[in-house]
């Protein structure tokens, strides 16, 4: 099974699995990271490294919670390092249950990387466009 972790400012993270174990019930294999102003580098880099080990073993799918913020960068830095590593950004409720619902489907990490972000990003829209018959788009 592909291991989900969710790196993210405050606590983001732990409570998009609580979210989704409220929705789908209990999960394996799925951890969160939270990072405070004041964490440091090297303590970041140490969480990660032993999330990494323990997820690791059919691969990983990262998810953060904004394109260029300090979780992302710091993930991108192990794309190289890690197999079967992938960053996906932009995380949301509808990601993460995306993710866990079609991780056992899908054994590939690209592939699951692809499918939660096009699930997520046709997910957002605006609802009185949407309701009205309005194309946002």
């Amino acid at each position: 099974m592909i291991g989900i972790l969710i790196f993210t400012h405050a606590d983001i993270g732990k409570e998009l699995i609580r979210a989704s174990e409220m929705i789908l019930g209990p999960q394996q294999h799925i951890e969160f990271i939270s990072i405070e102003a004041t964490t440091n580098e090297v303590e970041i880099m140490e969480k990660l490294k032993g999330a990494l080990k323990r997820l690791g073993k059919e691969g990983i799918l990262l998810l953060t919670d904004m394109f260029g913020g300090t979780p992302m960068n710091i993930g991108c830095r192990f794309l190289n390092k890690q197999k079967n590593l992938e960053v996906v950004t932009g995380v949301n409720l509808a990601l993460v249950i995306k993710a866990l619902t079609m991780r056992e489907k899908v054994k590939d990490v690209k592939e699951l990387a692809g499918i939660v972000a096009d699930y997520a990003r046709k997910d957002i829209c605006v609802a009185s466009s949407l309701l009205h018959g309005i194309s946002t788009v």
